[in-house]
C-alpha cells in the first residue's frame, strides 16, 4: 500500500470492526502502528486479546470509546499526532458523513462505508444525530455519491469501490507518486452479488421514504 506513497509514515486508524475482520489487519502484520476504536466493549476485549497473542505489538491501541462528530478529532489526536497520516477506516453505522464533514485530519487514504441501499444516482445524508443507534433497518449513513462530494471539497478523489459494493476508497493525490483517475459514482457502482436488483429496488423505495437531507 505505501509504495506510491511519497512520504509513508505506516501509520492507520480504523474506528468500527469485528474483532475477527476489520481492514487494518494485513497493515498490522506489517508492523503499522495506529488505533482501533469501536463502541461495543466485548469486541474490543477479544481484538486486544487476539492482538497481544498473534503479534505482540505494542505499537497498536485498542480502545472502546463511542465517537461521533463531536469527538472524533480528539480520539484520533490521543493515539496519532501526525495529521496526514497514511490510513483511515471509519464504519460507524450512522454518523460517517458527518464524522468525516468535521474531521481535521488529513489521512493520504480514507476507506469508509456508504449506504448501497440509496443506489447511486442521488446525494442523501441521514440528519444528524448525537447518539444515534443503528436499526438494522438500512437508515444509516450517506450514499456514494454524497460522500464523494464532500471528500471532493477536501481534496480527495475516489480511486475504488470494493467488490461487495459497500465500502469506498479514496485517496490525496498530493501525496501520491503516481496520478490516479476518479472514479464516476453512477459507472462505477457495484451491487452486492447476494442480492438481486428486486431486492435493492425494494429496499431503496422503502428506504427513501424516511427523513433523509437532500444534498443535490
Amino acid at each position: 500500500m505505501s509504495k506510491n506513497i511519497i512520504k509513508p509514515d505506516k501509520k492507520f486508524f480504523e474506528i468500527g470492526f469485528d474483532y475477527h475482520e476489520f481492514n487494518t489487519l494485513n497493515l498490522i502484520k506489517q508492523n503499522w502502528s495506529g488505533g482501533l476504536i469501536d463502541g461495543d466493549i466485548i469486541k474490543c476485549d477479544k481484538l486486544e486479546v487476539c492482538i497481544d497473542k498473534n503479534f505482540s505489538n505494542e505499537k497498536v491501541v485498542v480502545k472502546n470509546q463511542f465517537v461521533d462528530y463531536e469527538n472524533i478529532n480528539e480520539i484520533i489526536k490521543s493515539v496519532i499526532t501526525v495529521t496526514n497520516f497514511d490510513f483511515f477506516s471509519l464504519d460507524t453505522d450512522g454518523m460517517d458523513y458527518w464524522i468525516i464533514e468535521k474531521l481535521n485530519f488529513n489521512p493520504k487514504i480514507i476507506c469508509l462505508e456508504f449506504n448501497p441501499w440509496l443506489d447511486k444516482f442521488i446525494s442523501l445524508v441521514i440528519p444528524k444525530q448525537k447518539k444515534f443507534n443503528y436499526q438494522s433497518d438500512m437508515f444509516y449513513g450517506a450514499s456514494l455519491k454524497a460522500f464523494k462530494n464532500l471528500l471532493n471539497r477536501k481534496g480527495y478523489k475516489l480511486v475504488a469501490i470494493e467488490s461487495s459494493g459497500n465500502n469506498a476508497f479514496f485517496i490525496r493525490q498530493i501525496e501520491f507518486k503516481i496520478e490516479f483517475d476518479e472514479l464516476d459514482v453512477e459507472k462505477s457502482f457495484k451491487y452486492d452479488p447476494k442480492f438481486s436488483s428486486s431486492e435493492y429496488n425494494t429496499a431503496h423505495n422503502n428506504l427513501i421514504k424516511k427523513e433523509f437531507i437532500s444534498l443535490e
